[in-house]
């Protein structure tokens, strides 16, 4: 029984790592409150340097052909700035509704990487499972969540919505601990580290909760998963995703330097906003590579 449970640990290295970070950003928290929302600003960056950006940059790579090449590769960049655009466009004549849109599909997307994991290949569970997944984060938030809406031009924030809020936060949270009972028994340790890593994010600010579930299991899942079908090294797998990673860095800073410049009012005020707008705009093209990647195999 033992051995069992350590080679469960041992198939779900992020899981346990995420755990044991979790642990030492509370010891933080409960010690100064100050240094761990710059831990969880400076969690959330490094975290996006890699793997978040990275594991989105093998995109191109996903095709039936494999890796595209001159002018494939071209119009395929030239498709993901036009819908990033696109979305940035919307979230300013409607930023509620697009909010509204990138946390549904985010939803998806988290509770399609961590099915695939599990092998649960319903769209149904995946689709609850991912709501229940960031309605638990987001809800046991919610005044923390409402002040970043506002940095987002999000015009949603009121006492009522945010009691309401908190009460979606706690079904969620209790909806996510109830779903294991669906996951099949080889993976269910990984989704109870998984869970415990929200439940440990309940102790901290929202921007480090979402960083240890976003950084610590979703990107290094997601990565892991590329490496494994695509037969890829950590570093062959680098090196494909290095041109198209630096080209999602460039982006991000053009968006703060119009921001900065006064080019456009850009729907961000401060860093953590321009993130989400940034995550928002190059992650609905990604989704979909990810989706057709995912629809043919399930993780081994």
């Amino acid at each position: 029984m033992r051995s069992a449970v350590i080679s469960h640990f041992a198939h779900s290295p992020q899981g346990a790592v995420s755990v044991v970070i979790g642990i030492v950003c509370v010891a933080v928290w409960l010690v100064s409150p100050h240094h761990a929302l710059m831990l969880g600003e400076w969690f959330l960056v490094l975290g996006l340097i890699f793997p978040g950006i990275p594991h989105g940059a093998l995109d191109h790579a996903l095709t039936p052909h494999g890796m595209m090449r001159g002018k494939a590769l071209t119009l395929f960049v030239l498709r993901y700035l036009f819908i990033a655009l696109a979305i940035i466009a919307v979230w300013i004549m409607l930023p509620l509704l697009m909010f509204v849109v990138f946390l549904l599909y985010s939803a998806w997307h988290f509770g399609e990487t961590d099915m695939q994991e599990w092998h649960v290949q319903s769209p149904l569970q995946t689709l609850l499972y991912g709501i229940a997944l960031l309605g638990g984060i987001i809800g046991t938030h919610a005044h923390e969540f409402f002040g970043y809406t506002t940095l987002l031009h999000v015009p949603m924030s009121s006492v009522s919505t945010e009691s309401a809020l908190r009460m979606v936060g706690i079904v969620c949270t209790l909806c996510l601990i109830g779903y294991a009972v669906v996951i099949p028994q080889p993976q269910r340790i990984s989704y109870i580290l998984t869970v415990a890593v929200v439940l440990i994010g309940t102790f901290l600010p929202l921007v480090l909760a979402f960083a240890l579930y976003f950084i610590g299991i979703h990107s290094i899942r997601a990565w892991t998963h590329l490496r494994q079908r695509l037969s890829l090294s950590q570093r062959q797998a680098l090196q494909k995703a290095l041109p198209l990673s630096l080209g999602a860095y460039l982006f991000f800073l053009a968006l703060v330097a119009v921001k900065e410049w006064r080019i456009l009012d850009l729907p961000f005020d401060d860093l953590i906003s321009g993130i989400v707008i940034f995550l928002a705009a190059i992650s609905a093209p990604h989704i979909w590579y990810m989706h057709s990647f995912y629809r043919h195999r399930v993780v081994a």
